[in-house]
């Protein structure tokens, strides 16, 4: 079975701006939470703790375009300021 192309650095910086799209709106929703019902509670510890993965999945995905694309990667496609700015709001009740 033949082995699938790796990722393009086009790819890479899609996937990162995605996953930063990601993380943010983590952030806004684990801070609503943790606002209703306390930080130190249950939900609160469990909202702040969403985005932890998803950082994980940066760091991998960093590691992996520095093999697929070595002469292209550089760190701000998975932690610079590509960062989008559009990501959808979260309603309040």
């Amino acid at each position: 079975m033949k082995r699938p192309k790796p990722l393009t650095i086009t790819e890479h910086q899609e996937i990162g701006a995605e996953l930063n799209r990601i993380r943010l709106y983590l952030i806004t929703l684990g801070c609503r939470v943790s606002h209703i019902y306390g930080k130190t509670s249950k939900v609160g510890k469990a909202a702040g703790h969403f985005y932890r993965h998803t950082d994980k999945l940066r760091s991998r995905m960093e590691n992996q375009m520095f093999i697929d694309c070595p002469l292209d990667a550089h760190t701000q496609v998975y932690y610079g300021h590509n960062i989008p700015s559009h990501h959808a709001p979260i309603k309040q009740p």
